[in-house]
């Protein structure tokens, strides 16, 4: 625990008090150096665990800057977007390449939070799209690795964030603004789409 929140921290002080460039090549190093430990460590009963967090904690770095990255102005609100997803799918292949539903389970969280940030481009109807898809990604990957982790995680998840969408009075967690549904219609559908999906998921 003290690893994490004190590699945490440095990843902060890096990503806000350097400047841009030295920011994005202190985030990239610290990145890589917890991939490395990853591949050193996973493999290892013993190491098993701390490596998984390392490579966790590197994930979470690769997020933290492609955000950063469109605060400094260097991308789009649109490229972020692309960007974010080239991660998740960077996020997905580490998992695979461990077999680690954890690493796993942090792409699937990730998918709508960026589904939420949609909405500020293009309404709630793109965040209903997004959860949409989100959760279509999240039971495809826990079908491909026959995870029942992942599938009640993200069962779970994708209820859990369209009752947030649904009972949001334009909150704003962190920088990721959680645009209510106004169209009781659209929360119907979306609630319908989501339900038969992890039906489907729960029998399979």
């Amino acid at each position: 625990i003290a690893m994490i929140v004190t590699w945490s921290a440095i990843g902060a002080i890096v990503g806000t008090e350097l400047g841009p460039v030295l920011s994005a090549l202190g985030l990239l190093l610290m990145a890589g150096f917890g991939f490395w430990l990853g591949e050193i460590w996973i493999p290892k009963p013993r190491m098993h665990l701390l490596g998984i967090t390392w490579v966790i904690i590197s994930m979470k770095l690769l997020y933290g800057l492609a955000i950063s990255m469109s605060g400094w102005g260097w991308i789009e609100p649109t490229q972020l977007g692309a960007l974010l997803l080239i991660i998740v799918g960077a996020n997905i292949a580490i998992a695979h390449r461990h077999n680690e539903d954890a690493i796993a389970a942090q792409a699937t969280l990730v998918l709508l939070a960026i589904g939420s940030a949609a909405g500020a481009l293009y309404g709630q109807t793109g965040v209903a799209v997004m959860i949409g898809i989100g959760t279509l990604l999240m039971h495809g990957l826990a079908y491909l690795r026959n995870s029942g982790n992942l599938a009640s995680l993200g069962i779970a998840v994708s209820y859990l964030w369209i009752g947030l969408h649904a009972i949001s009075n334009d909150w704003q967690i962190g920088s990721i603004p959680i645009l209510p549904f106004e169209d009781p219609l659209l929360l119907f559908l979306l609630m319908f789409g989501v339900t038969g999906l992890n039906a489907i998921m729960a029998a399979v």
